[in-house]
């Protein structure tokens, strides 16, 4: 009896254990992700580069699109495709005609066309053999028709080398056949806005400069404001004050607290975070736009952290009485003339 009993003990501390082991996890909030707005930096790494923190994991900021994919080159079926000219692939495309791949019998036969035209055209002077001008006429015309005649056949005969020669023309899905045009021009490889020109000639377009990462000079008043929003933070929400947040905090600052806080609350449970110390802050970046001055500063503040249940006050996550140090990049944003608030938490 002893031991079964003794099982079920160990089950159920094991049980317990478990089902609070998220809460160290997610005790203080904001821990346990990246989250928040920091405008058009949003998806973006600090411009410190001695500085890394976790990307944005959540946000109400949409990503940005992603740039679109250089087109490629696609030549239209039975494009012949020029000997010699790098870029171009020559299987599966229409081979080069007769006339093309043979000048000199093609430049042959124009020349024995041109023989025979000029003997049917101007072989008599104008007059018959009786001496009557209408009979020299009549010679041009029928010249004139056997030499129609015999292009036909010459066209007859060519048409027959050009296909057992070359074989049929390739066909499409459809059935249908399509005829070979000459090339146009090369193809071109597609670059995104912003970015140079092919290495096939034109100057390329320089690069946009660098964003300066301090663009705007934080005075001391500011410096104090950050460390007054972490310590009110925090004492806010040990209190479990929403009100009392929404000082501190951008409204989609303030949806994600109050998500963290109402979980607590579903599992009987509160986070308390006292004797916050800052210990050194570092302006990380700070620019302005849309009205708005942004700032992202590197926090290390100091602070005793740990979570209780709400029946019987028994800590079952954190240390009550040892502070535990942390390191976190935090952007605040302030609207022209308003005061400062914090919209992001980024985990370092």
């Amino acid at each position: 009896m002893f031991g079964r009993f003794g099982s079920r003990a160990v089950a159920a501390v094991l049980a317990v254990s478990l089902a609070l082991a998220p809460l160290a996890a997610d005790a203080r909030p904001g821990r346990s992700s990246s989250s928040g707005s920091r405008g058009s930096r949003t998806y973006t790494t600090p411009a410190n580069p001695s500085v890394t923190g976790q990307p944005i994991q959540r946000s109400i900021t949409p990503p940005p699109a992603a740039a679109p994919a250089a087109p490629t080159y696609q030549p239209r079926p039975g494009f012949q495709q020029p000997f010699g000219q790098p870029g171009f692939a020559q299987p599966g495309f229409a081979q080069p005609s007769f006339t093309q791949r043979h000048p000199f019998l093609s430049g042959m036969m124009g020349g024995f066309l041109g023989a025979s035209l000029y003997n049917s055209l101007f072989g008599h002077h104008g007059y018959g053999a009786g001496g009557d001008y209408g009979s020299g006429s009549g010679g041009a015309l029928g010249g004139l028709l056997r030499l129609l005649i015999m292009a036909g056949i010459v066209y007859l005969i060519y048409r027959l080398i050009r296909m057992a020669i070359s074989g049929p023309r390739p066909a499409s899905a459809s059935g249908m056949t399509y005829e070979m045009f000459p090339p146009q021009d090369a193809p071109y490889n597609a670059t995104p806005f912003g970015g140079g020109y092919n290495n096939q000639g034109g100057a390329s377009v320089p690069p946009p400069p660098p964003v300066p990462a301090i663009g705007v000079q934080m005075q001391g008043q500011d410096l104090s404001a950050f460390e007054q929003i972490l310590t009110g933070i925090m004492d806010s929400w040990s209190k479990g004050d929403l009100t009392a947040l929404r000082r501190h905090l951008t409204p989609e600052m303030l949806s994600y607290y109050g998500e963290e806080m109402t979980e607590n609350q579903s599992r009987g449970v509160r986070n308390l975070v006292a004797d916050v110390h800052l210990v050194k802050g570092d302006v990380v970046e700070s620019w302005h736009e849309d009205g708005r001055t942004y700032c992202t500063a590197l926090l290390r503040w100091r602070a005793r952290d740990w979570t209780v249940d709400e029946t019987t006050g028994r800590v079952v996550a954190g240390d009550d009485q040892r502070p535990e140090e942390v390191q976190e990049l935090w952007t605040f944003v302030r609207a022209d003339g308003g005061r400062w608030l914090l919209s992001a938490i980024q985990q370092v």
